[in-house]
């Protein structure tokens, strides 16, 4: 608004991402149909990312706006991806404690392995969780979830001073 409480004259200019909604809400995050859903097409094997860069690199060879724009900042694209040798490494023997885990490396997760007690936990006895009364709730999980995780972890913990 002008000194005038008069709008200023011409259109108001937006930005997109203001006016639509984009991303992920919390509800679409924790469902887990929808994530699985969305992971079958952003979890792509090397082949299929090959094959989808290789389709948009062709289209943007016979895009000729596309060919301009890419001329003006003195880019281009190759139309063949760069070949390389390379070697695959065997997997890491993983060592936790007195116990080692094999693990799928094709996967790279090794998280259900390393469930268990921790090699040298440290108990929490006198510890505060600070939080917004409006995060009360929010709060209270995450204590509720901590107790759960804890104690199968080897780790001593008291309540904390809320």
């Amino acid at each position: 608004m002008g000194p005038t409480r008069a709008p200023p004259p011409g259109p108001a200019l937006l930005v997109p991402e203001f006016c639509y909604l984009t991303g992920l809400t919390d509800n679409m995050r924790n469902d887990f149909t929808i994530m699985r859903d969305l992971a079958t097409h952003t979890r792509l094997s090397p082949e299929q990312r090959e094959n989808r860069l290789n389709r948009f690199v062709s289209k943007i060879s016979k895009n000729a706006s596309a060919q301009d724009a890419l001329g003006r900042w003195g880019l281009s694209f190759e139309n063949k991806m760069l070949n390389l040798t390379g070697r695959v490494l065997p997997a890491e023997r993983i060592i936790h404690g007195a116990r080692a885990y094999e693990y799928n490396p094709w996967v790279a997760d090794w998280s259900k392995e390393m469930r268990g007690p921790l090699i040298n936990a440290i108990p929490l006895g006198n510890w505060p969780m600070f939080f917004t009364r409006r995060n009360a709730d929010i709060a209270h999980s995450r204590m509720q979830a901590l107790n759960k995780v804890s104690g199968p972890m080897g780790i001593q913990m008291q309540r904390s001073g809320m």
